[in-house]
């Protein structure tokens, strides 16, 4: 499948229009470095997908599909720099998701999102609205990022089953994992015959919007509680599917 990515960078014009929904992958490092907010959305001919760009390699990764809404679009802005207190997080999202400090396998806070995001009809009017808060993680010593991603919506738009496998069960909660190669191209790149062989069979995807082609795997677990949806991964970080689930157990445990 294609997806076209379209990203709002902080010296352009500030998105204003209906708000994106979930994650999905570091895409553009380079990139992250100066953005500070972003927009974009995609779709293919099966389902919608739509990617959470977060500056300096936050990632945000969650795919849903839907066959209720055209789109998920919407923006998300830089909005900690530091690790936020929960009263703080309570009033810039109006909901309160579950996080901590740091996950297992060295992996501390460093920067943090808030977005907003909706799925729209044909004509782009919003079925359901939604906030979402991002925070990114780096590990000590190395150069792996991870971003734990937490957005409020009814239950009937999470589709967890769609794409993703069951991996695990942890106090009554299933974790969804997802896993892919992804193609990142710029605006500009034509599709090589190459290209459409391994879309066909499934064996990458295609994501429209950065400066250079690089090809990285994508990699996200997926749960949610009540109707708060979590989603924790990145893209080029070759993590064991066991440091994933370790890392969701962890949020789960969270107070």
């Amino acid at each position: 499948m294609i997806k076209k990515v379209f990203i709002q960078k902080a010296d352009e014009i500030e998105a204003k229009d209906v708000l994106l929904s979930q994650i999905k992958a570091r895409i553009y490092e380079e990139e992250q470095k100066h953005m500070s907010s972003k927009k974009f959305s995609f779709k293919n001919k099966k389902k919608l997908i739509t990617v959470m760009v977060s500056c300096l390699a936050l990632v945000s990764i969650t795919v849903i599909g839907s066959s209720i809404g055209k789109a998920w679009i919407g923006h998300s802005s830089l909005r900690y720099s530091s690790f936020p207190e929960q009263a703080v997080v309570q009033k810039d999202i109006g909901f309160l998701p579950k996080y901590v400090e740091s996950l297992p396998g060295g992996f501390n806070f460093f920067m943090g999102h808030v977005g907003e995001n909706a799925l729209v009809d044909d004509v782009n009017r919003p079925i359901v609205e939604a906030k979402s808060l991002s925070l990114g993680y780096k590990q000590e010593g190395a150069d792996k990022q991870v971003t734990l991603s937490a957005e409020k919506m009814p239950e009937q738009y999470m589709m967890l089953g769609e794409g993703n496998t069951l991996i695990d069960t942890y106090k009554d909660t299933s974790l969804y994992y997802y896993e892919k190669m992804y193609k990142f191209v710029p605006e500009s790149y034509e599709l090589t015959e190459e290209d459409q062989v391994a879309l066909e069979s499934g064996q990458i995807e295609v994501s429209f919007g950065t400066d250079e082609v690089f090809v990285e795997k994508v990699q996200y677990l997926q749960w949610h509680e009540g109707d708060i949806l979590y989603s924790i991964g990145g893209s080029g970080i070759d993590l064991p599917v066991e440091d994933l689930v370790a890392m969701a157990q962890t949020i789960i445990d969270a107070e």
